[in-house]
């Protein structure tokens, strides 16, 4: 009495039981499992086999910029293989879970179970084989921001003396998509049998690579934070690797403010008066690369998007990333007369696409030489284009007072195109620069350098001379002082440039940003000090995360409200060890603010005090407002908050010694069940 059967269906002619609620929602959590286990694994796979070098660093940098204008092409690879594989695997599971369901509730469960295991372990084994791919572990071991290599290496241009030619000369700045040295042949500095790129390797014999006395060509590292490409450009830049902070706020639609205090040569270009031009075949807000340039040098930009305004291919036209280098190049014929025919010199800043992986793209300049490799035809064809575009500047009036610097942005990232280079090989960059207004101090040396040394290198061959040599993790090339690669080893400076920088961080706009400092808090507390009141501050929050260099300026203000009169005093910042100091030096390396204010017990109802904080590039804020009545309020919180804290804390004691006793009264002897 009392026995209910289960509920049963039938199948084939056999009643059956149907399964309970709870493993019914198992067996959905299960595929969901499975589903989420097969999608990561999938993905590390794809990145493990498309992508023949990635960085947390990239990877953050992605996360936070514009993905506009992104190429397809790779993300459909995926969506056809990795993606169609997934797919499938989940619904043969789900078919094998109806199957059974049906046919043996035993049967079912063990798949569910079985299922959910299944899909932990893909999930495990992708977030090992990502951790391992990316080198996570070296990443998150991480510098202080008070020192650290590249706080002890970087030097700030901001505050180094940096003197410009009477006769400023233009700059016409090519980077030329996964362009190395690598690709010319051994004679040549490469490590390729035959020479995909001969025509560059005439423009780098013609110009300087820094080679000294060898024949071989010399080329630049890439280092860590530069290895995609606007890493490449902000490394080449500004001298130090692009570098996101790991943790905060730092995922947006787009970066607005892009390393707003960090000084990069569009900066110093535009301080000197230089007119300045972003061109490329792409859309220019992919991996706000608008953003940064614009931010850092006000550039114009000629862009894929522009071309298309202008008139100057199709509405509808699309190729690859936007229009191929053909295009490009003949652009720069059309713009560069008319820059050159302005009273202010110019930088022309060049990116070329078709080199860009997997495989390039294929134009009608293109040839087979190379048989059925068309990287290889690609890589070929874009040598002669910059050759031949070269070799029309040099044609041009405008060439006598133009430097001319090309480089490869980065080493390609191509999985399979160079598989057969030997692991002893050090892969650089294809880097030239043509018509400096400098030579080599010693004209013999072969140098070991990175892309970052370009940023000052560059400007000394427009005749710039820079007091030191050295402008960010950078050397000036022309001059004898070594890089960081041969002061240091390439080994060295790659492991130690993998870590996060908490001393970037305070450069990035992850640490200051509008919203990060409108959202900062400052306690204004009371202290007393010999019948004499005193109002401090202790920046709170995420004004943590910023350089205290970086705040201008701070000021309190009080109201009484008897007199309806406001006072306004300077705000005094105290050193950590002398917090009661109430006149003690300015000194912005703490967070403690305070102002000392000559008032009674009895004035406190009365008084209102607001403290003013400014930080640089920011207009003035609000960090806090102090009444005796929020003061009273903050106190009986933090009150209840300790108070809550220490009978939590007292029970955890409680229970951990009830826990030993009673382990302690289990011995040997004792019998058990």
């Amino acid at each position: 009495m009392g026995h209910h059967e289960p509920t049963a269906r039938h199948f084939d002619g056999h009643a059956l039981k149907q399964p309970s609620f709870p493993l019914r929602i198992g067996g959905h959590l299960s595929r969901l499992l499975f589903a989420l286990g097969a999608l990561l694994l999938s993905l590390a796979l794809w990145l493990a086999n498309t992508w023949s070098e990635l960085s947390p660093d990239e990877i953050l940098f992605h996360l936070r910029a514009s993905l506009a204008g992104t190429d397809t092409t790779v993300i459909w690879n995926y969506c056809l293989f990795y993606l169609s594989v997934v797919l499938m695997s989940f619904a043969a599971v789900a078919f094998c879970h109806w199957r059974l369901r049906r046919s043996s509730l035993k049967s079912f469960r063990n798949a569910v179970v079985a299922t959910a295991v299944a899909g932990i372990a893909l999930g495990g084994g992708a977030l090992f084989k990502f951790s391992s791919m990316i080198d996570l572990g070296a990443y998150l071991s991480g510098e202080d921001s008070e020192g650290g290599f590249i706080a002890e290496q970087y030097v700030n241009p901001s505050s180094t003396a940096i003197e410009f030619p009477e006769r400023k000369r233009n700059l016409i700045y090519i980077y030329l998509e996964s362009m190395e040295l690598t690709f010319a042949d051994s004679g040549n500095g490469g490590a390729w049998n035959e020479n995909l790129i001969p025509e560059l390797c005439i423009l780098g014999h013609e110009g300087d690579t820094f080679n000294g006395d060898s024949k071989a060509l010399s080329g630049g590292y890439v280092l860590p934070g530069t290895a995609w490409t606007m890493g490449a450009m902000f490394g080449q830049s500004s001298g130090v690797p692009l570098k996101l902070p790991f943790l905060g706020n730092f995922i947006e639609d787009e970066m607005t403010d892009f390393f707003p205090d960090l000084v990069t040569i569009g900066d110093i270009l535009e301080d000197e008066g230089y007119s300045q031009y972003l061109m490329l075949g792409s859309d220019a807000n992919f991996g706000s690369r608008a953003s940064f340039y614009l931010e850092h040098g006000n550039y114009e930009m000629y862009d894929y998007v522009r071309a298309k305004e202008d008139g100057f291919i199709d509405p509808d036209y699309h190729v690859f990333w936007g229009m191929e280098d053909q295009k490009l190049f003949a652009w720069a014929k059309q713009l560069l007369p008319e820059l050159a025919a302005k009273d202010e010199p110019f930088n022309l800043t060049m990116l070329t696409v078709d080199t860009h992986f997997e495989d390039g793209y294929v134009c009608d300049l293109c040839k087979s030489e190379h048989g059925d490799n068309q990287y290889a035809n690609v890589m070929s064809c874009s040598s002669r284009q910059v050759y031949d575009f070269v070799r029309w500047i040099q044609q041009q009036d405008f060439y006598e007072n133009t430097t001319i610097v090309i480089c490869g942005d980065h080493t390609t990232m191509d999985k399979d195109f160079c598989k057969e280079v030997s692991k002893d090989y050090p892969r650089r960059t294809f880097t030239t620069i043509l018509n400096s207004t400098v030579s080599c101090e010693d004209p013999t040396a072969y140098r070991t350098y990175s892309t970052l040394d370009l940023f000052p290198t560059t400007l000394a061959s427009l005749g710039a001379k820079i007091d030191g040599n050295r402008l960010g993790l950078g050397v000036n090339l022309y001059a004898e002082e070594p890089t960081i690669l041969e002061e240091f080893g390439v080994e060295d400076c790659t492991s130690k440039l993998q870590r996060m920088s908490l001393f970037l961080d305070q450069f990035s706009s992850s640490s200051l940003s509008d919203t990060m400092i409108e959202n900062t808090l400052a306690e204004c507390v009371l202290m007393y000090d010999d019948g004499t009141l005193g109002f401090g501050g202790f920046l709170l929050g995420d004004m943590y995360l910023i350089d205290p260099t970086l705040i201008e300026s701070s000021r309190l203000t009080y109201v009484d409200d008897r007199t309806k009169k406001e006072i306004e005093l300077p705000m005094i910042q105290w050193s950590s060890d002398e917090q009661y100091a109430h006149h003690a030096t300015l000194d912005l390396s703490h967070y403690y603010l305070g102002a000392h204010l000559d008032l009674s017990e009895d004035d406190l109802p009365h008084i209102t005090a607001t403290a003013y904080v400014t930080v640089k590039g920011y207009d003035e804020q609000v960090f806090g407002t102090w009444t005796q009545e929020t003061a009273t309020t903050r106190a009986e919180a933090q009150k209840k908050h300790e108070k809550e804290y220490l009978a939590e804390k007292k029970a955890e004691e409680e229970a951990a010694a009830a826990e030993t006793e009673s382990g302690e009264g289990i011995t040997a002897d004792t019998p058990t069940n």
